[in-house]
């Protein structure tokens, strides 16, 4: 546990701030947003740097996923006898693979998805689930590698602990007449992956070589 982040502000005029509490949540939230995204740039970078095996696309580059790419992820889970089925096993995408999703007919008409009530419903814009691995997306994913469009990976690769959970604190500051407020946590990452065929738990999902 070696990362300590942060994300700080001082609101000055504080009587008239403190006089509003939906603007000091509004403050609190933005810190709060800031601090998460440090955090999984953070995380995505590991997971970048951890992965010992990687996926190559076959849907025509440019970050396409369909049918025949979601068919090389199943066989690369089924070799390591990764049970993809069990709800421990999960996609992440950047916002160009997540958003080409919804260009495929397999993943968005009804008549393929079957029931459209449940709660990774296609029908309302939310791409829930593929061959049974919720699937999120994370505007993040290539910032440590443009190359990488997303991730498979089991959730025993992806180790996380906090020794200080997220928390928010605030003083006044006599010198700038404000209220300093600041959001951090302390906390560490490791992704856990192995490049033999049976200890395999994290992919990298990558375009093919043209």
């Amino acid at each position: 546990i070696t990362n300590h982040h942060y994300s700080a502000l001082l609101i000055e005029d504080v009587a008239k701030v403190q006089a509003s509490d939906n603007l000091m949540a509004k403050y609190s939230q933005e810190l709060g947003y800031a601090l998460a995204k440090k955090i999984e740039v953070e995380v995505e970078s590991g997971f970048n740097t951890y992965a010992d095996n990687s996926i190559e696309m076959t849907d025509a580059g440019s970050g396409e996923f369909g049918k025949d790419s979601l068919a090389l992820v199943i066989k690369a889970l089924a070799e390591s006898d990764v049970d993809y089925m069990d709800g421990n096993t999960y996609m992440v995408m950047g916002p160009t693979s997540y958003s080409k999703l919804f260009a495929s007919d397999d993943f968005t008409r009804a008549d393929v998805i079957g029931t459209y009530q449940d709660e990774y419903s296609r029908i309302t814009g939310y791409v829930g689930k593929l061959g049974g691995m919720p699937v999120f997306l994370s505007s993040v994913v290539g910032t440590a590698s443009a190359a990488t469009y997303g991730y498979v990976f089991h959730k025993s690769f992806n180790n996380i602990a906090f020794s200080i959970q997220p928390r928010i604190q605030e003083q006044y500051d006599i010198d700038y007449l404000g209220t300093k407020i600041v959001v951090d946590a302390i906390w560490g990452w490791l992704g856990k992956d192995d490049g033999a065929i049976s200890k395999r738990r994290c992919w990298k999902l990558l375009d093919a070589t043209p």
